[in-house]
Order: structure tokens, then C-alpha cells, then sequence
């Protein structure tokens, strides 16, 4: 008997099964995959800026347009103003969408009512359906974005949401579950007029977030005049509040007023890791940490604070060396000149002008310029944040 033979025609029979049972297994996963994906395939969500403009219909009145005006100031999109018989009228703003707000509006009117204006994005563009996001939802989506697990949105009432995030086997129930949870806790806490529909809320899986915002002007940048005595700092001290995480602690000793917000027992935090003074690193940390914070969660507050060592002069502002280097160059220049510090700690200078007034914009562009470059910066950004804190000029030369 040939054994040679006999072991590879076994052989190829194995072989042979096992192509057929991965082939089939390949199969089945990647019917499996299509129908999960077809039975939820995400949402490509769209989001404007924070602004809005008021909006009148065509037929109204000259009272009506002032008094749509007025109610509308300063609201959300969406929203509307209905006016009717007798003077009644009826407002709503914050809506999903503009359906929403119209419905709310007109049932808060009542019978007879119209909409005479309607507040919407200033920088709005044709998007599918409702995939536009308020700049208020898609901060706190776009907060660590993009997530490393499963990210939810749920959506319904009049304006109510909830965010859910999650890693692991279930993630995508869990990370479900939470958005659910929380829109319908904010949908509860609602009050739409009587005759209003408040939907129950839905959620969709977030797949990918357009930021439809145009690019913002960046100069002339703006800035504050505070001179300020500079000092250098070598070393630094963490400053903690008595019940602050452990775990949340800065571990950069060398980033100068780095601050850590933090709040809730879920552990909602936010950091920035160096700052130009103690009062801005501090309000962007709870800032980040607000966005980081569930619904029921208490409110973000001061943990951790990365300080100079030793005592300064009163008065003085603490600089890394680098800074003052750069400041001690900027001394020996000739002409107008300038020094700004910024919020996340970067600087600019000028020098060699024959106006003060232009140096010091000179220098607040250039400050501006290099804060817009750093990390802390970037992650401001990704959450659809800016600082919002301008350059200060701590120095200035007037020829």
C-alpha cells in the first residue's frame, strides 16, 4: 500500500474542507455585517455656528416685524414668533428644527395665530433632512471626538438630547442606552404648550461630524493692554483641593499654570496643560469639564493647579523661561514695540514701529498666531470651542 498517497489525498481532503468551511464563515460574517449595517448604518450629522438671524415673513406688518424682533433677539435656531387676534402671540426657540418651532410657536399662539418670523443658522446650508446639529449638541458631541468606542445621539421633544459613549463588547447598547437616558431626562424637564407634540426621544449612531462654520477672520486679532512685571519660573507646585481625584492630578511639572477641572462622580474632567495666566487656564479647564459632564452630574469646579514655586513680587506674572528669554530679546530692540502673552501661554512681540498702537496689534497678531498652533488649542478646536480670552500686552515701548 502506497502510505505516501493515502496521506496526501487525507491532506487534500482537509485542505479542501477547510477552504470551504472559511469561505463559508467569511460568508456568513460579511452577511452578518451588511445587514448590521443595514439595519444601522450611523448618521452624518452636519453642524453651523452658534450665530442666527431673525427671518420675517413676507406679509408682515410693521408692528409685527418690530415685536418679532424683540422676542427673538439673542434666541437660538430654531425658533419662531407667532402673532394672532387680539395681540396674542407665541415664541419658541432651541428646536431641532424648524417644523418643531413652528408647531410650538403656533400652539403657544393659539387658534387664529400665524408665524411671522423664524430664527435660523446665519450661516445655514441645504443639508439631508434633520442631520443639523445646534453648536450647543454638537460641542458636547464633537468633545473628544472622535470617540475610541461607540458614540450615540438621541434627539426628541421640542430640543431635548443626550449624549452616550461606551467601549467594549456591548458598547454600542450601552453608549445607546446613556444618550436615551439623558435626552429623555431633558425631554421630562420641558414644557411645551398645550397642543404641542413632544416626540419621544430616538437615537442614531454618530458615524461622522461637517463643520459647515466659514473660516473665521483672524486678524486684526484682538487684545488687552495689562502691563505686568514678568518673572521666570524654574519650578512649579500642584496646587489640589482637598476632595480632587487623585487619578485627574497634573503629571507635567514643567507646563506653568496647567489646570484640571473636574465634576461628578462619573468622572467628568477637563484640563488645559499650560496657560498664560492662572485665571485663563482655569476657566477653559471648566469649560472643557462642562462639555465632559453628564445631565445629572454636579458641576464642574476647580481641582488641580500648576503654580510657581516660592513667593513673587505682588503684582507679577510667573513665565516659563522660554518666554522670558524671548522677552529679555525683545528689550534690547529698538523703535515702538510691544510683548503680548496669550491664554494657552504662547507669546508675540514687536518692535522697530513708530506708532504704539500699531505695535501692540503687531504683537496681539502674532500671539494670536502662535496660540492658534499649539495643542491645547487643537483640542479647543476639535470641540468646536475657541478660547475666547484675547492676547494681553504685558509690555509696551513707546518709542
Amino acid at each position: 500500500m502506497d502510505l505516501t498517497r493515502t496521506t496526501r489525498r487525507k491532506t487534500g481532503w482537509w485542505l479542501l474542507a477547510f477552504a470551504v468551511a472559511l469561505a463559508s464563515g467569511a460568508a456568513g460574517l460579511s452577511v452578518w455585517t451588511q445587514q448590521r449595517a443595514k439595519a444601522d448604518p450611523g448618521r452624518h450629522l452636519y453642524v453651523f455656528g452658534p450665530e442666527a438671524e431673525t427671518v420675517l415673513a413676507s406679509d408682515v406688518t410693521e408692528a409685527e416685524a418690530a415685536q418679532a424682533r424683540v422676542a427673538l433677539a439673542d434666541m437660538p435656531y430654531h425658533g419662531a414668533f407667532a402673532a394672532g387676534p387680539g395681540g396674542r402671540e407665541g415664541l419658541w426657540s432651541g428646536a431641532h428644527s424648524l417644523p418643531v418651532a413652528r408647531d410650538h410657536a403656533l400652539a403657544a399662539c393659539g387658534t387664529g395665530c400665524r408665524i411671522v418670523a423664524e430664527r435660523l443658522p446665519l450661516h445655514r446650508q441645504e443639508v439631508p433632512g434633520d442631520t443639523a446639529l445646534s453648536h450647543a449638541i454638537a460641542q458636547r458631541v464633537a468633545h473628544r471626538w472622535p470617540y475610541n468606542g461607540s458614540e450615540w445621539l438621541a434627539r426628541g421633544g421640542a430640543g431635548a438630547w443626550g449624549v452616550g459613549k461606551d467601549t467594549g463588547r456591548f458598547a454600542d447598547t450601552a453608549a445607546r442606552r446613556k444618550a436615551l437616558d439623558e435626552c429623555e431626562a431633558r425631554r421630562a424637564a420641558e414644557t411645551p404648550p398645550p397642543g404641542a407634540v413632544s416626540p419621544p426621544c430616538r437615537a442614531m449612531r454618530l458615524v461622522d461630524l461637517e463643520d459647515m462654520r466659514p473660516p473665521r477672520a483672524l486678524y486684526p486679532a484682538p487684545y488687552t493692554v495689562a502691563p505686568v512685571q514678568l518673572m521666570p519660573v524654574t519650578q512649579t507646585v500642584l496646587q489640589r483641593r482637598p476632595d480632587a481625584p487623585e487619578r485627574h492630578a497634573l503629571r507635567q511639572p514643567e507646563h506653568l499654570h496647567g489646570a484640571r477641572a473636574s465634576g461628578g462622580a462619573r468622572g467628568a474632567s477637563g484640563v488645559i496643560d499650560r496657560a498664560g495666566w492662572p485665571e485663563a487656564g482655569m476657566a477653559l479647564a471648566l469649560r472643557m469639564c462642562e462639555l465632559d459632564r453628564r445631565l445629572d452630574d454636579a458641576p464642574c469646579r476647580p481641582s488641580f493647579l500648576r503654580s510657581p514655586a516660592g513667593d513673587l513680587p505682588a503684582g507679577a506674572l510667573a513665565v516659563s523661561e522660554a518666554a522670558f528669554a524671548a522677552f529679555r530679546d525683545w528689550q534690547t530692540t529698538d523703535g515702538a514695540g510691544a510683548f503680548a502673552i496669550g491664554p494657552l501661554g504662547a507669546w508675540g512681540s514687536a518692535h522697530g514701529f513708530d506708532d504704539p498702537a500699531a505695535a501692540m496689534q503687531h504683537a496681539a497678531d502674532w500671539c494670536h498666531h502662535a496660540t492658534g498652533r499649539g495643542r491645547d488649542y487643537h483640542m479647543l478646536k476639535r470641540a468646536l470651542q475657541e478660547p475666547g480670552i484675547p492676547c494681553r500686552i504685558v509690555a509696551l515701548r513707546e518709542r
